[in-house]
């Protein structure tokens, strides 16, 4: 970066400075929450990071599965991280959990990093909607390189299974008429068991804002998803054969997929290029 493009950059920042305080005020995405500040001097994304308790933790210090957004009503705080420095190396993930983030940085560069909001085996918890994948405001003074970004809800929760087979499923036994000697027996088929329940729906996409004041051949990969409908429950077992035979009926039908969520705005705007919104 020659001087001329860090001094404008620099200028770039103090404008963009401002604009954070006037989300404080506006409360655009908190909701009714509020808006938590804080500054760090140079963040490397190396790896996959996840947004947990208010910070970017990387998975290796993670001991569980990060946690998603549960709902969208109720108060939900904005994050906003003012960043001197911000790079991705190729392997960097930054994810959400479909919190409400806003990054604003001086300087940004990405050697093909990525931020996005779940990993892709995330999943609502049982019967439960996917969680949407939050709102993100990304403020940049200048940019280089490339940048993924992908907004996608949580996938929706595993449908019930079948119930649980009761007495009257279980196969019956009677007498084979015909033969010599003691009375012989047949049983009859066992019922099927119960189809199980619906998958939640997914959730959804969540809103991106991108500002890059000023870049030097910077691209932008963005992209905007529903969350997929959560996996149908399992089928539930079916009934008994007779005579104390531990042997069941078929189980039954898996489940239907639950329905997919719904696609929010992106909105882009790169140097010169003006806003363009998808």
């Amino acid at each position: 970066m020659n001087q001329m493009t860090h001094l404008l950059a620099v200028l770039l920042m103090t404008q963009l400075l401002t604009a954070c305080v006037e989300i404080r005020d506006q409360d655009d995405l908190a909701k009714g929450g509020q808006v938590i500040v804080k500054e760090i001097r140079n963040l490397v994304i190396d790896e996959p990071y996840y947004f947990v308790d208010g910070e970017f933790i990387p998975a290796r210090r993670l001991h569980g599965k990060p946690k998603a957004e549960l709902s969208l009503l109720g108060t939900r705080n904005t994050y906003d991280f003012v960043v001197d420095s911000l790079t991705f190396t190729e392997k960097g993930v930054l994810f959400t959990m479909g919190h409400d983030v806003q990054i604003t940085a001086r300087v940004l560069e990405s050697q093909n990093g990525m931020i996005t909001t779940f990993p892709s085996e995330h999943e609502a918890g049982l019967m439960a909607q996917g969680a949407s994948g939050g709102n993100l405001i990304l403020r940049v003074g200048y940019a280089e390189g490339q940048l993924n970004l992908l907004m996608k809800g949580e996938r929706g929760g595993v449908g019930l299974p079948g119930g649980t087979p009761d007495p009257s499923m279980d196969g019956r036994s009677f007498p084979i008429p015909g033969f010599k000697g003691p009375p012989s027996f047949g049983c009859t088929q066992p019922k099927t068991g119960a189809p199980g329940g619906p998958g939640a729906r997914g959730g959804i996409s969540g809103t991106a804002e991108v500002d890059i004041q000023a870049s030097e051949g910077f691209v932008l990969n963005a992209k905007a998803l529903p969350g997929m409908g959560g996996r149908g429950g399992p089928g539930g077992e079916g009934g008994r054969y007779c005579m104390g035979s531990p042997k069941r009926g078929p189980s039954g039908a898996v489940g239907p997929q639950g329905a997919d969520g719904s696609v929010q705005s992106l909105c882009i705007r790169i140097a010169e290029r003006g806003r363009q919104c998808m």
